[in-house]
């Protein structure tokens, strides 16, 4: 932002870059949401502070529980 219209040209260049590629990393409504969000983020100055890319890895990977696995026994010793 040292060049004001450079700064702001490059900025436009990358929400729309950065938005694809939430977009490609996280599939379905969260994808959809995220692209939204940084999009604007990154167009709106002085948002480039927020690390909405890590804010979204910590939602999938360590806010959101992930359904815990069961294990599946099979009775072998039965008769057919």
């Amino acid at each position: 932002m040292f060049i004001p219209i450079a700064g702001t040209l490059i900025d436009m260049i990358w929400a729309s870059y950065a938005a694809k590629q939430m977009n490609d990393m996280y599939a379905g409504k969260k994808g959809k949401i995220a692209f939204i969000i940084v999009l604007i983020e990154e167009l709106i100055p002085g948002l480039d502070v927020i690390l909405t890319f890590t804010l979204m890895w910590l939602y999938t990977f360590v806010w959101i529980k992930a359904p815990q696995m069961q294990a599946i026994i099979i009775d072998n010793n039965s008769k057919i």
